[in-house]
């Protein structure tokens, strides 16, 4: 395509509907391409435009990495925001610009130009070739909208305004079909937005914030953090967010919204952290390469003193930032960070009066906290918004906002509000399953409903729906998921492979392809993790007892093999260890790996320390270990149990004090 323009403009519609048309079945499996541009369009001998290029693909969500052909880049994408389908239509709207112009709409040959770029608005089309109808003009300019909404929603829309502005025959589209669903408006939550916009403004007036969103899984609650992200960026917030389920590590979440911070407020960021920019370059690959860091501070070898220098670091950095401008810090799934980013951000929400800050947190009710006593200081502290279902005019106007209000809109919702208790995750999980088992049809661009369903055609409950869509899996798919499901958080590809049982790697490979598309797993980087928890642990949950024992164990071993295994990874293979039924061996482990930590520098969990060294003293004194064993954990166990829950001090203090220590 890049070779060929300018086209005429039908023959550029009739292009640009075939891309959409691969986009649509793309974006069905909420997946984004993230390098659309002229020169990855390939024109076939027979007239036809195929996408080609896949090597950047992505699930929806924040990217490891910006990758693109700089012209064609959405802001969000350089700017490290959530992705999704709409982030595609803006590369797909460049590429328009191209086809019909033979110009790129935003000329930037390096990504780093691109913000001064964007503040200029592009000629239409019809102003530089001749032909090009207004609407044609609308459509391609507002796909091209810097701002993500006032983009077209989905894929789906795109082909039926092509098709009617080119007057192009009608063409089979099934995967437009899917496209829709992946665009489905919020909706029920005009309480919950109202007071997430007045936390806003109280933020910008320098008045302490702190906001926690909670309720359980699929509740909505990642949406609504990034409708607040959006509405942040509206009112001129530097928005900074992350998800503790995809950083589980020691000051994971704190390292990745530092790099945040550096990709969308470099010079403030930059002119902030100061000297503490050796130290805090300990925290993460990445944020030492952005902090352009290559020689690190050396660390104290007493591990609170080093726990408490990076928190000090932290705040000052994020606080003298805030001082400049205003920010938004949010994080989904605070009850799986870390202790260390954890504490960091409750006293970050407890210093917010002095900066113009806002916190927001999601906690996923039901889920294990990994750090308590911060998380408590957060909840006590800030404005508690709790989630509940949607109710039946909640699930109408969702159903609305995806099929059109067709007619049988009403008995749909209320069929998806009976068997999903009004969960919007489980809504749209039977609405998919509604459109893959073709009782809702897309025909000639628009939706048919159904009058009435069998009482069989949709599961009844979350479990029902859970197995229904694990055992759709290819035979391998279900194997490798069931291998994956004893790991929590993400998983690296290299241990993917190695957890496998008696698969080729190809088929691995394969399978893992299949888990993506069937949104059972999602990509992130080089690294695979469940969409959710709860389809996770179904998955291990209908596993017989020896089976998971064997995967326990394999996942142990693999920890273990792994080239330079650090202290957290022990930790992990020790717990693994336990779960196999290997108690001895597993609370052996945990004692050297904690033993280790005390001579080791580095950044690792307190709260995986302490957790780790109370687990071995439980099983020294269950197997009746000697004094010294016991001993040798208790006096490590107290020192550090002080800076995680002194609760646990004086649970051990009068048996450290009975062994003379």
């Amino acid at each position: 395509l890049q070779q060929t323009a300018p086209l005429p403009y039908r023959e550029a519609c009739r292009h640009l509907r075939d891309i959409a048309s691969s986009l649509a079945l793309i974006h069905a499996h909420r997946m984004v391409h993230r390098d659309i541009s002229p020169r990855n369009v390939r024109l076939t001998s027979a007239g036809r435009a195929k996408l080609i290029d896949f090597g950047a693909l992505a699930t929806f969500g924040i990217a490891d990495e910006v990758v693109g052909t700089p012209a064609c880049m959405a802001p969000e994408a350089l700017r490290r925001l959530a992705l999704d389908q709409r982030t595609d239509l803006f590369a797909l709207g460049a590429t328009g610009y191209w086809a019909l112009t033979g110009r790129h709409a935003f000329p930037a040959r390096r990504a780093q130009d691109l913000p001064s770029v964007w503040q200029h608005t592009p000629l239409l089309p019809s102003q530089i070739a001749e032909g090009v109808p207004p609407a044609l003009d609308a459509l391609i300019m507002s796909m091209l909208s810097t701002e993500p909404l006032e983009r077209p929603a989905n894929a789906a829309a795109v082909i039926d305004q092509l098709t009617a502005i080119a007057g192009l025959d009608p063409e089979e589209h099934d995967q437009a079909a899917e496209s829709y669903l992946s665009s489905g408006r919020m909706v029920g939550r005009e309480h919950e937005r109202t007071s997430l916009q007045r936390q806003l403004a109280r933020a910008l007036e320098g008045k302490i914030t702190e906001v926690i969103i909670e309720g359980p899984s699929g509740i909505g609650k990642s949406r609504l953090m990034l409708e607040a992200n959006l509405e942040a960026q509206l009112k001129g917030f530097v928005a900074l967010r992350a998800d503790a389920h995809s950083t589980p590590h020691a000051f994971a979440v704190a390292a990745s919204l530092g790099v945040q911070m550096l990709t969308l407020c470099p010079e403030s960021a930059r002119r902030a952290v100061g000297p503490h920019a050796p130290l805090l370059a300990h925290l993460s690959p990445e944020l030492a390469s952005k902090l352009e860091v290559t020689a690190p501070a050396a660390l104290s070898e007493d591990p609170a003193e080093r726990r408490a220098r990076f928190q000090t670091a932290l705040h000052d950095w994020f606080l003298k930032v805030a001082q400049e401008q205003p920010l938004l810090v949010a994080v989904d799934n605070v009850q799986a960070a870390d202790d260390n980013s954890t504490a960091f951000l409750a006293a970050l929400g407890y210093e917010a009066r002095h900066a113009r800050l806002m916190l927001l947190v999601m906690h996923t009710t039901g889920d294990e906290v990994v750090a308590e006593v911060p998380l408590r200081a957060i909840r006590k502290r800030g404005v508690r918004l709790k989630l509940a279902g949607l109710d039946v005019a909640a699930c109408e106007e969702l159903v609305g906002s995806l099929f059109g209000h067709v007619e049988n809109t009403g008995r749909v919702a209320k069929l998806l509000y009976d068997r999903s208790g009004g969960n919007p995750q489980l809504c749209m999980d039977l609405v998919q399953l509604l459109v893959k088992k073709r009782i809702a049809r897309y025909i000639d661009g628009g939706w048919v409903l159904p009058l009435e369903l069998a009482e069989d055609e949709l599961p009844f409950r979350v479990e029902e729906l859970m197995a229904e869509r694990l055992i759709a899996l290819s035979p391998d798919a279900r194997k490798l998921c069931e291998a994956l499901s004893v790991q929590t958080g993400r998983i690296p590809i290299e241990r993917c492979l190695a957890l496998a049982e008696d698969m080729r790697e190809q088929d691995v490979y394969l399978a893992l392809d299949e888990l993506v598309t069937d949104q059972v797993l999602r990509i992130e980087g080089s690294h695979y993790a469940f969409r959710q928890a709860s389809f996770r642990r179904s998955v291990l949950a209908q596993l017989d007892q020896e089976r998971r024992r064997r995967l326990h164990q394999r996942a142990a071993r693999t920890l273990l093999e792994s080239a330079g295994a650090g202290v957290a990874q022990r930790m992990e293979a020790a717990r693994h260890l336990l779960l196999a039924g290997k108690e001895l061996e597993g609370a052996d482990l945990m004692a050297r790996a904690a033993h280790d930590f005390l001579r080791h520098q580095g950044a690792e969990s307190l709260e995986d320390v302490v957790h780790g060294l109370s687990t071995a003293l439980s099983l020294y004194e269950k197997h009746n270990r000697s004094k010294h064993e016991i001993a040798s954990l208790l006096f490590p166990l107290t020192t550090f149990a002080f800076f995680v829950d002194c609760r646990l001090v004086l649970e051990h203090a009068e048996r450290a004090i009975n062994l003379g220590l």
